[in-house]
């Protein structure tokens, strides 16, 4: 006894072939709108933290506050930082006072660090629209920055005081941004993936 008539076997290789050719062709459009990286650096701490596995989403329109990976030459990969000026801004930041267009940054103290600096703080910072958490010590210095970003973003960590950014490599053009950190997928810690930082950017 046959299961099938010879005639079925044509439309389930079809069949096949149909669900073969949408996932390829789903694979492909998720490679094109996203990417995903593994950060390396604290220079995003508290926020994003080394072994933390990024989805990042690419063509979104990119605003202050916003966490983007770019390329520099100031870096062998791809840099993170979070947008602070968009172009046409006015950026100040002096004596680790950031202002935005002549208006001061809503910063909020939340305390000490449990690290090995007893000197680090955890503040809430607040920009327009938006709010995220920063580390700043106490005595470290920065070079104090006033400028006009011209069609160009400024970018900053947000571990401030542990950043190579803007304040030192300059401005970052359009072209340079890769995509718009999305959500943590999980993080890798000596080869294994978790998922306790797992969530929406």
């Amino acid at each position: 006894m046959t299961l099938f008539k010879h005639g079925y076997w044509k439309w389930i290789a079809i069949g096949i072939a149909s669900i073969l050719s949408t996932i390829c062709i789903i694979a492909l459009t998720l490679w094109a709108l996203f990417d995903v990286f593994i950060i390396q650096s604290e220079s995003m701490e508290p926020t994003l933290v080394p072994g933390d596995i990024v989805l990042c989403a690419k063509y979104l329109d990119i605003e202050r506050g916003d966490i983007v990976f770019f390329t520099h030459s100031k870096y062998i990969n791809v840099g993170v930082k979070r947008v602070i000026g968009t172009p046409d801004d006015e950026v100040s930041y002096v004596n680790k006072q950031l202002k935005i267009n002549g208006i001061l940054s809503e910063k909020e103290a939340l305390g000490d660090l449990p690290s090995d600096n007893p000197n680090d703080l955890l503040f809430l910072e607040g920009i327009f629209d938006k709010e995220f958490y920063i580390y700043e010590s106490y005595f470290n210095i920065n070079p104090n920055i006033r400028l006009k970003t011209g069609n160009e973003y400024f970018l900053m960590g947000d571990n401030r005081d542990n950043s190579v950014d803007s304040r030192q490599f300059g401005l970052i053009p359009n072209q340079s941004i890769i995509c718009k950190g999305w959500a943590i997928l999980g993080s890798e810690n000596s080869g294994k993936i978790t998922m306790e930082r797992t969530g929406k950017l």
